[in-house]
Formats: structure tokens, sequence, C-alpha cells
């Protein structure tokens, strides 16, 4: 995100492919490991990467061990940051239009 706006003042609404997290226990994923993860678990659909597994298999949360890690992005039907709400009720009253 390239702005002048200090990052501890964005919220990002639906979420960032630059974060990985469980949608099961809420733990957040290292996102290092986690790219790594994708590229040794997840087939390459493109037939572009030679290394890449001819079958897909499931990223494991390092906290529970669900299979329900994704980047932190929210999906349809999914509710928003708990921090969207959070900022809403501190920041609204405090507008100056």
């Amino acid at each position: 995100l390239q702005t002048q706006i200090p990052r501890e003042k964005i919220v990002c609404v639906h979420g960032t492919l630059g974060q990985a997290s469980c949608e099961t226990c809420g733990s957040e994923a290292d996102y290092g490991r986690f790219a790594e993860q994708v590229r040794a678990n997840i087939k390459d659909i493109y037939n572009v990467d030679p290394s890449a597994p001819s079958e897909s298999s499931h990223v494991a949360c390092s906290a529970c061990g669900r299979p329900t890690v994704k980047p932190s992005t929210v999906l349809f039907g999914s509710q928003l940051p708990e921090e969207f709400f959070k900022r809403v009720e501190e920041d609204i009253p405090a507008l100056d239009l």
C-alpha cells in the first residue's frame, strides 16, 4: 500500500493477500512459511512450475492443526475484521467533516 497515511491508521476491511491466518482458530500464520507450504502442497493448475506436486494437499495450521489456513481476506458472507468495528466506534465521533 503506497500512501502518506500512517499504517496504523489503515484497516484493510476486505483483508489482505499479504497475511495468512487460520479460519478455525484465528491464529496468524508466518507468511513466508505459508507461501512455502503453498508452493510445496498446492497443484499448479497452469503447469508452469515443474516442481509443483501433481495433487494438492492441505496447508495445516501450526496452532490447531486444522487445514484451514488461507490468505487473510474477507470472502463473501464472512465477517469483517474486528479492528474495523473497533475503529468505527473510536474514530467516527472524532471526525471533523
